[in-house]
């Protein structure tokens, strides 16, 4: 059910994007009445409703106008005038077919979850990462450091999202025309800022298009929280401009968790083995974003797609030649409609899982990101040491 556990469709062409799975939903996925509920929503299924126009319409109509002229401009008197295929000859195209459809499937799962891999272990990373700056950055001369680079873990993902998808997820966005228009992009970078804003604990005057401190619980204590506002508005203005300019936003995030590690590092306050341990999280935020760039800029080879869409257009509409000597007038057309969607959605849901972040649920990463760091800041408790030397908690 939509709104459960996929976003609702904006129109018919749109793919099906999920969300994070419960345990309620894992239910309702594994039901053993789940098949009459999916066959009930058929019509509303995105493989029918994308083929149905012009996949099917065009295939249907070949198979009817082909059934018409056998019957009524041909008819039963001459037959040698039929136009028809050899069954025999066309199973072996069908099972070639098949086979196609199905490495095609198989190749584009792989990038579906190579993506997904890619934002589970930039999850993984960022938990990681904001634990080491709670337990070994010191808070005595870093603070303002610390909660910028809590803060710049936050904003690593919706970065990175807006980086993979170029509507940050909101779909309901559209180009007003082709080329891309003015207003389109200017709504993405508000939408961005807003998102950023919320992290850095930041107020938006859209009066006069800047963005204010506000009480945030992220600023430290009070003898340094003006320093603390300051640089966290800083990187705010630097990360936006990077995006006004179409920077590369993520990376700009990366340089600046390094500029906070060299500024901890030359107080002298910090082993250098946690500020190792440090860095390496730097380098797998690296790593991630790489392998999301890959992703998202190398399709399939485009020769094989193509050469593979070629193919499943003449199968399909070779499809009711075929038929008609086996099935006649009353089964040709339902038949090769049938035939149709089973092969040709097995295509169109390798095409969508191609670009795994058009379909990814990667807000949900992002807002579960934040929040884990939220609790870690929030729940760390800092060993206090007793007298003798030892820690209590």
């Amino acid at each position: 059910m939509a709104g459960e556990t996929r976003l609702a469709r904006n129109s018919r062409t749109c793919p099906t994007r999920e969300l994070y799975f419960l345990h309620g939903q894992w239910g309702r996925h594994k039901s053993p009445y789940r098949k009459f509920r999916h066959m009930a929503n058929l019509f509303q299924s995105a493989p029918f409703q994308r083929l149905m126009f012009p996949d099917l319409f065009c295939v249907g109509s070949l198979a009817g106008a082909l059934t018409y002229y056998n019957e009524f401009v041909v008819g039963s008197q001459e037959a040698f005038s039929l136009i028809s295929m050899s069954p025999t000859a066309f199973a072996g195209a069908t099972t070639a077919i098949g086979l196609l459809a199905g490495f095609r499937l198989n190749n584009s799962y792989g990038r579906y979850n190579e993506g997904r891999k890619a934002w589970s272990d930039t999850q993984t990373i960022l938990r990681n990462f904001a634990r080491q700056i709670m337990m070994f950055t010191p808070a005595e001369g870093c603070q303002a450091q610390k909660s910028r680079l809590l803060r710049l873990c936050q904003a690593f993902p919706v970065a990175f999202l807006f980086h993979l998808n170029d509507k940050g997820c909101h779909y309901n966005m559209k180009r007003l025309s082709k080329l891309g228009d003015k207003q389109f992009y200017e709504r993405v970078q508000a939408e961005f800022e807003a998102e950023l804003a919320d992290i850095y604990g930041l107020e938006i005057d859209y009066d006069n298009d800047k963005a204010t401190s506000a009480t945030t619980t992220h600023s430290g204590t009070a003898d340094n929280k003006t320093d603390t506002m300051d640089l966290l508005q800083q990187d705010y203005d630097r990360l936006c401009a990077t995006k006004a300019r179409k920077g590369h936003v993520p990376l700009e995030v990366l340089i600046c968790m390094g500029e906070a590690l060299a500024f901890v590092n030359s107080t002298g306050k910090i082993s250098p083995h946690y500020l190792k341990a440090m860095e390496e999280n730097i380098q797998g935020l690296c790593q991630t974003l790489g392998s999301g760039e890959r992703i998202s800029k190398t399709p399939l080879p485009t020769g094989f797609s193509r050469h593979s869409s070629r193919l499943l257009f003449m199968w399909s509409n070779s499809l009711p030649f075929a038929l008609y000597p086996l099935l006649g007038p009353l089964g040709t057309l339902p038949t090769t409609l049938l035939t149709t969607y089973a092969v040709l959605g097995i295509e169109d849901i390798s095409i969508q899982l191609e670009e795994p972040f058009d379909i990814l649920p990667l807000r949900q990463f992002s807002n579960t990101m934040y929040d884990s760091i939220n609790a870690i800041e929030g729940n760390y408790r800092p060993p206090v040491m007793t007298s003798g030397g030892t820690s209590a908690t």
